[in-house]
């Protein structure tokens, strides 16, 4: 990464998922005028690295995860409490969180998986990941 140093012009570099306490992430911070460096954590601890400041956001509205599931998913029925009752377990499971949630309901478009299995998948791969 230290060859941004040598940009004449402006650059950013994004640090997704700095969640680890035990890793110093302004390590990989390339000292240049011209940085711009975001990093996105849900470790509130992250907050140290920041130099003009910090914006902390929280889960999403559990109707608005629902509906945004939904629309992902580009499910019919989206007013259909029955399908939003499915929704609600999956956007709940997912801790509300809209990357999550746009992700699962790409992979029921797509048919990879559906609503309705989509904790039963979800659950299984969880397990293997875990052991």
């Amino acid at each position: 990464m230290h060859w941004l140093t040598g940009l004449d012009k402006p650059w950013l570099l994004v640090i997704d998922n700095a969640d680890d306490p035990t890793i110093d992430y302004s390590r990989f911070f390339p000292p240049s005028e011209r940085r711009h460096i975001l990093v996105t954590s849900r470790n509130s601890d992250c907050k140290i690295h920041a130099t003009i400041g910090y914006y902390e956001f929280g889960n999403m509205e559990e109707e608005d995860a629902i509906t945004l599931l939904l629309k992902a998913a580009d499910q019919d029925g989206i007013d259909d409490q029955k399908v939003r009752e499915v929704a609600r377990l999956i956007a709940g499971t997912l801790g509300y969180l809209a990357l999550a949630l746009i992700q699962a309901g790409a992979s029921i478009r797509h048919g990879i998986f559906t609503l309705e299995g989509y904790l039963d998948v979800f659950a299984s791969y969880k397990t293997q990941i875990m052991k």
